[in-house]
């Protein structure tokens, strides 16, 4: 290993990701972090602010998958800020936090993260659908390599797009949205 990758063993390397899932969390009570494997998912999420602090179960663990298989709703109990890992590993589990999220524990937030093929469940999709907000997560990028901030081009075209959607009275609202982006991706 080198210096170039994130993990325990070394120095994590932020990811400009991290702020826009911090801000999607105060909005949505579902964050999907999907990637393809090694890119960081699950490292990103043991070591950001406020993700590491928060409740964190991966179904890699056979325990931990056959109580998402048996009984999910354990995996959260008495928590309101969870991180759920490897989340395709079970499609039980999805069901059951929609409906945590619709009923019992509306102030709770997950953050279910997984492969790039989660979306194309068909079943993630429509569960989900509305409730969540969906990002995907690419591999290290020479800037966060070197701990650089993002490229000002890359800031000035996110703040533009969240001007142009607040500054329009008329645009439809983000679970509309998120919904439609759900049904596309399916």
């Amino acid at each position: 290993m080198d210096d170039n990758h994130s993990g325990y063993e070394l120095n994590y390397k932020k990811r400009w990701i991290s702020i826009i899932l911090q801000n999607a969390i105060k909005e949505h009570p579902i964050v999907v972090l999907t990637g393809a494997r090694q890119v960081g998912k699950s490292t990103l999420l043991q070591n950001e602010s406020p993700f590491k602090s928060w409740n964190y179960q991966s179904l890699d663990d056979f325990d931990i998958l056959e109580q998402a298989e048996q009984n999910p709703e354990a995996l959260w109990a008495g928590e309101k800020r969870i991180v759920l890992d490897e989340v395709q590993k079970s499609v039980k589990l999805l069901s059951a936090v929609k409906i945590a999220v619709d009923t019992y524990c509306k102030d709770c937030r997950f953050v279910l993260s997984g492969s790039a093929n989660l979306l194309l469940m068909k079943k993630v999709s429509e569960s989900l659908a509305g409730r969540a907000v969906y990002f995907n997560l690419l591999p290290l990028t020479m800037g966060e390599i070197n701990s650089k901030p993002p490229n000002n081009i890359l800031k000035y075209l996110f703040q533009k797009k969240i001007n142009n959607i607040t500054d329009n009275k008329n645009m439809l609202q983000n679970q509309d949205i998120d919904y439609l982006i759900s049904q596309i991706k399916r």
